[in-house]
C-alpha cells in the first residue's frame, strides 16, 4: 500500500485538467450512471490492448476526517481494507486471487479521496469488480490485521522523516494554510495516529464506505454494458446511508509575508519553496495560472530553468505548479533544489522572474509553446487504461463531469498574454509571499476518447551498409511516435577513474550541436510538445525522443543532429559538471540511493557493476571536455548503434527519413566493444556496515547473478523473484513474513542480469534494532527456496503475475521500442521480451529450486544505519564505514 502526499495527490487529481487534448465536437459524452443505492458508475471501452482497469474512489481523505482530523484515519482504513480479510474471504485468499489476476493492485489515500484499483487482463474484469466490491462492503478489520498495519503505518511515518522532499512540502503547506484542513499530512501526526483504536476504524469504515459516497470506474477491452451490469450486481449488496457533511473552514486572509526555515541532520542539499495562495477550480483565473506555470518551468527553454539553472547556475533543479482544487485551497508553487549558500540569491532571482511577469507581457512564442505542451502531455499521459480511468474519476470528483478536460482545453486555448500579466499582478503580491526552506544541519540560512481495435505491425529490421541497425514498428493506438538510439557503453565502458563519463556524455549530447544551441533544441521540442531525453545504465547509453506523429520528420532531423554532431560546448560542460556533482552530493540524502550504492560497492571487486551510473565526486571532478568528446567518438559508431522508431508511422516514410539522416553516418575510428576485467568468484560471505545520521536502517542481501544470455535461467529466476517478493508490487514470502511480523516497512527483491554476471538482491527498510532479524529472515527464505522450493500453486501464481504485469507495462510505444532495441543490442533479438514470457510460462517448481541452488551460494550483506551497535548481530563481522 502507498500514500500520496498532498502535492502528489493534487497533481494526480488536477494535472489532467492542465493537459487535456481537444476532442472532435461529435465525440459522445462519457455516460455516468447513478444506481438506486447512490453508487456512481463510469464505464468506457478501450480495445487497444487486452487489458482493463477497475477503480473505486471513496470520498474520504485526510481533510474530511471530522473528529479524527490529524489522525490519518482514512489512510489507516485504506491499509486495512485493501487486501484485508472480509466476511467473504480471508486475507490469504485475496492474496492468492489477486496474484492470479497479475498482482497489479494497490490503494492510495489523498486529502479528499481514497482509491482502490486492480489492473489486469480483460478476461478478469468481473473478478476484479467482485474483489473491490467485497473490500468496500465486507471488510472485517480483524484485531491481528489492525495491530500489524498500525505497526506498518508507524514505520511509514518514521520513513517519511528521512524524505526531505516530503518534509519541505509539509512545511510549505502549513506555512500557506493556518486553518484549512488540507494543511494536515495524509498519514497523520504520530502522536494522534497512536490514539486510533480498532473500533474507531470500524466505525469510520461503516460511516464512510457506503455506495452513495463512492465512484466506480472501469476502462478496458470489454463490453461496456455487460461490465456496467456486473458492477450493479456486485455493488448492490449495500444500501444508501447518510454521510456526514464536512464543512471546510475558510482560510483567513494573509496580511504579511511568511518565512519558515528549518534544518535537518543527515541531508546534504537545500530545498526551497516559494508559494502564493490563489483560487479554487471554478475561478476563471485557473487557466492563465496553469499556462503561466508551463511558461516558467516546463522544459529546458522555460524561463526559470533557463535563467536560474543554466545561465545563473543558482539551482540544481527548479519546477512550478498551480494547484486549484475544487475545495478552495489553491496555491502557486516554485520548488528548487540548490546549495545553501545560494539560498538568498536564488530566492531573489525567482521573485525577480515572477515580478517580471507583472510588468512585461510573455511572448506569443512562449504562450503558443505552453499550450502545445499541455495538449502533448495529455496524449502521452493517456496510453494505459489505468491513466484513462484515473482521468475520468478525477474529472468527475472535481466537477461532476467526466469529460471536463475537453471543455477545459477550450479555455486554455483562449488564454492571452494580457491575462497572464493580470494574474501575476493579482496573486504575486509581497504581502502574500510564503517562503519555506529546508537546509542541512549546520548550514547557515540566508536572509479521453473511446478506443478501437488496433492491429500493430510486426517489427521490421533493416541493416544499413554502414552498420546501423534500424527497427520499425507501426502502432496506431495513440498518435505518438517514440524514437530511440541505443549504444553499447554505460558502466561496462568505464573504470573507477572514468566512472560517470557515459552518463555525462549522454546528457551533454542533447545540450547543443555544432549547428544548434541547447536553447534551439529545447525550444524545438517544447514547441512540438515533445520530449528529448538521454541516459546511461550498466551496459548501454541512449537518447530517446517522444513526439506527436505529425512532428516525426522535424524531430528526427534534430535527433540525428544530437546523436551525430554534439558540440559539448565548454559552458554547457562546466554547468552540467557542477550540476552532476551537486546531484551526487544530494543523492546521499536518500536512504535507498545511499544503500544501493553501498551494496554494489561491496558486492563487486573488479566488475564495472560495482559502480553506479552517475559516477563519484572524485571521478566526475577529474573530467574535462575532451573526455566526453573522446567517449562519443569511440562509442557513437554505426556498428554500435540500434535505432528504433515505433508508433503511428508510415513504415516506408520512416525508413526513408532514417536512411537520410543515418545511412551515411561514418565512424571516427574502429569500434572496439568494451571488455572489462572478469569479477573473481565470491568464495565466502562478506558483510559491511555504513554508519550514517538517518532515522532508519536499510538492509541489502545479495549474490552474484546471471548474464543476459542465460535466457532460461533468467526466466526461472524471475519466477523465483515473484515467489519470494512479488513482481512490481510487494508480495511473496519476504513481504508476508517480514511485514506480518512488523519487522519492516518496505521489502523487495529484484534480479539484475548483465552482459557481465549481474546480481540478485533483496532489500528492506527497518528500524536499526530489527536488522539482525531481517537479515536472518531473508537468508532463511533464500535457503528454503534452494532446499524446499516453491509449491506448484506458488509458481503458477508467480508466472501469471509476471505475464500480466509485463503485458500491462508493454502498452506504450516507448516500452516496445526499448525492449526491441536492447534485445537487438545485446544479441538476443528484437523479439526477446515476447520469447521471455513464453519461457516464463514453461518454468516448473523443480526449475526454480535448481536455479536457486545454482546461484545462491555465498552472499554479501550491506547495511546502512545510524546505530553501529547492530554490528554485533551481523555475521560474519562486518567491515564498518563511517
Amino acid at each position: 500500500m502507498w500514500t500520496l502526499s498532498r502535492s502528489a495527490a493534487l497533481s494526480a487529481a488536477f494535472l489532467f485538467l492542465c493537459v487535456a487534448q481537444p476532442v472532435a465536437a461529435e465525440e459522445p459524452a462519457t455516460p455516468v450512471t447513478v444506481l438506486s443505492n447512490g453508487l456512481t458508475v463510469i464505464v468506457r471501452e478501450n480495445h487497444a490492448a487486452p487489458v482493463c482497469s477497475v477503480r473505486v474512489f471513496v470520498r474520504t481523505g485526510s481533510m474530511l476526517e471530522g473528529k479524527y482530523l490529524g489522525a490519518g484515519i482514512s489512510h489507516v482504513c485504506e491499509h486495512l481494507v485493501s487486501g484485508g480479510t472480509t466476511k467473504y474471504r480471508t486475507e490469504k485468499q485475496y492474496e492468492q486471487l489477486t496474484d492470479q489476476l497479475g498482482g497489479n493492485t494497490n490503494a492510495a489515500t489523498s486529502v479528499y479521496w481514497t482509491r482502490y484499483f486492480i489492473d489486469t487482463t480483460a478476461g478478469n474484469v468481473f473478478t476484479a469488480i467482485d474483489i473491490l466490491s467485497e473490500y468496500m462492503f465486507g471488510a472485517a478489520i480483524t484485531w491481528l490485521e489492525y495491530q500489524r498495519e498500525m505497526g506498518v503505518i508507524n514505520r511509514e511515518i518514521e520513513r517519511s522523516l528521512d524524505n526531505p522532499d516530503r518534509l519541505i512540502h509539509e512545511l510549505a503547506t502549513q506555512n500557506l494554510f493556518k486553518v484549512h484542513p488540507s494543511r494536515h499530512p495524509v498519514i497523520g501526526y504520530t502522536n494522534i495516529v497512536k490514539t486510533i483504536k480498532r473500533q474507531d476504524v470500524v466505525d469510520f469504515y461503516k460511516e464512510r464506505y457506503v455506495p452513495n459516497n463512492m465512484i466506480v470506474v472501469a476502462v478496458g477491452d470489454f463490453d461496456a454494458e455487460k461490465v456496467k451490469a456486473h458492477i450493479e450486481k456486485a455493488f448492490s449488496k449495500a444500501d444508501q446511508r447518510p454521510v456526514p457533511v464536512i464543512t471546510l473552514p475558510e482560510e483567513p486572509e494573509q496580511v504579511a509575508p511568511r518565512r519558515v526555515i528549518r534544518d535537518k541532520e543527515g541531508i546534504r542539499g537545500t530545498r526551497l519553496r516559494i508559494d502564493f495562495r490563489t483560487v479554487r477550480l471554478t475561478h476563471p483565473d485557473l487557466y492563465p495560472l496553469d499556462v503561466m506555470s508551463y511558461i516558467l518551468s516546463k522544459g529546458p527553454s522555460s524561463r526559470l530553468v533557463r535563467e536560474l539553472r543554466d545561465e545563473k547556475q543558482l539551482v540544481h533543479s527548479v519546477q512550478t505548479w498551480s494547484v486549484t482544487p475544487s475545495y478552495g485551497a489553491g496555491y502557486f508553487a516554485v520548488y528548487a533544489h540548490l546549495d545553501a549558500k545560494q539560498l538568498d540569491a536564488a530566492k531573489d532571482a525567482i521573485l525577480e522572474e515572477l515580478n517580471r511577469l507583472k510588468t512585461e507581457l510573455v511572448s506569443e512564442e512562449e504562450l503558443k509553446r505552453a499550450k502545445v505542451q499541455k495538449i502533448s502531455d495529455h496524449v502521452f499521459g493517456q496510453q494505459t487504461v489505468g491513466d484513462q480511468a484515473d482521468e475520468l474519476a478525477f474529472n468527475y470528483l472535481a466537477t461532476f463531469d467526466p469529460d471536463f478536460g475537453r471543455h477545459y482545453t477550450d479555455n486554455i486555448q483562449k488564454v492571452t498574454c494580457e491575462e497572464i500579466r493580470e494574474v501575476a499582478r493579482k496573486y504575486f503580491k509581497p504581502e502574500k509571499l510564503c517562503v519555506t526552506a529546508l537546509l542541512p544541519k549546520g548550514e547557515p540560512a540566508g536572509t479521453a476518447v473511446k478506443g478501437s481495435v488496433v492491429e500493430a505491425t510486426p517489427v521490421k529490421k533493416l541493416k544499413f551498409p554502414n552498420g546501423v541497425t534500424l527497427l520499425l514498428r507501426r502502432n496506431t493506438a495513440t498518435a505518438v511516435v517514440s524514437i530511440q538510439a541505443f549504444f553499447a557503453g554505460g558502466l561496462r565502458a568505464e573504470t573507477r577513474e572514468t566512472n560517470g563519463v557515459s552518463s555525462l556524455t549522454a546528457l551533454l549530447m542533447r545540450r547543443g550541436t555544432t549547428s544548434r544551441s541547447a536553447q534551439d533544441i529545447a525550444k524545438a521540442f517544447d514547441g512540438m510538445g515533445g520530449s528529448l531525453g538521454s541516459g546511461s545504465g550498466n551496459n548501454s547509453f541512449y537518447l530517446t525522443a517522444n513526439v506527436l506523429k505529425k512532428d516525426l520528420a522535424p524531430a528526427l532531423e534534430i535527433f540525428a543532429d544530437v546523436v551525430l554532431h554534439p558540440s559539448f560546448a565548454p559552458d554547457q560542460f562546466e554547468t552540467f559538471k557542477k550540476l552532476r556533482l551537486a546531484y551526487i552530493k544530494r543523492s546521499a540524502d536518500d536512504p535507498m540511493t545511499e544503500a544501493h550504492r553501498f551494496f554494489r560497492e561491496n558486492l563487486y571487486r573488479t566488475s564495472p557493476y560495482g559502480m553506479v551510473a552517475v559516477g563519484t565526486s572524485e571521478s566526475v571532478s577529474s573530467f574535462d571536455r575532451e573526455d566526453l568528446v573522446n567517449f562519443h567518438k569511440r562509442h557513437v559508431h554505426p556498428k554500435n548503434m540500434i535505432l528504433a522508431i515505433f508508433g503511428d508511422i508510415d513504415l516506408e516514410a520512416a525508413e526513408a527519413l532514417a536512411r537520410n539522416h543515418f545511412g551515411s553516418f561514418e565512424a571516427h575510428e574502429t569500434f572496439r566493444p568494451p571488455r572489462p576485467a572478469p569479477e573473481p568468484p565470491l568464495l565466502k560471505p562478506r558483510t559491511a556496515l555504513k554508519v550514517n545520521k538517518k532515522e532508519g536502517a536499510v538492509v541489502y542481501v545479495g549474490t552474484p547473478g546471471l548474464k543476459m544470455t542465460d535466457v532460461e535461467d533468467r526466466a526461472t529466476i524471475t519466477v523465483l523473484d515473484a515467489v519470494i517478493s512479488g513482481y512490481g508490487y510487494p508480495g511473496g514470502w519476504l513481504h508476508s513474513e517480514l511485514r506480518g511480523r512488523k519487522l519492516v516497512y518496505e521489502v523487495h527483491a529484484y534480479n539484475v542480469p548483465g552482459v557481465e554476471p549481474g546480481f540478485f538482491a533483496a532489500y528492506a527498510r527497518c528500524q536499526p534494532q530489527k536488522v539482525r532479524e531481517v537479515v536472518e529472515t531473508i537468508l532463511r527464505n533464500v535457503q528454503r527456496m534452494a532446499l524446499v522450493g516453491p509449491s506448484k500453486q506458488e509458481v503458477e501464481l508467480a508466472k501469471n503475475l509476471i505475464v500480466t504485469s509485463e503485458q500491462l507495462r508493454a502498452q506504450t510505444n516507448d516500452s516496445h521500442a526499448t525492449d526491441a532495441a536492447l534485445g537487438e543490442l545485446y544479441g538476443l533479438g528484437y523479439n526477446y521480451e515476447a520469447e521471455f514470457l513464453e519461457r516464463v510460462k514453461r518454468v516448473t517448481p523443480g526449475d526454480v529450486k535448481v536455479v536457486a541452488r545454482k546461484y545462491f551460494h555465498n552472499y554479501v550483506i550491506a547495511v546502512t544505519s545510524p546505530d553501529d551497535k547492530i554490528a554485533a548481530g551481523i555475521r560474519p563481522e562486518p567491515r564498518i564505514v563511517r
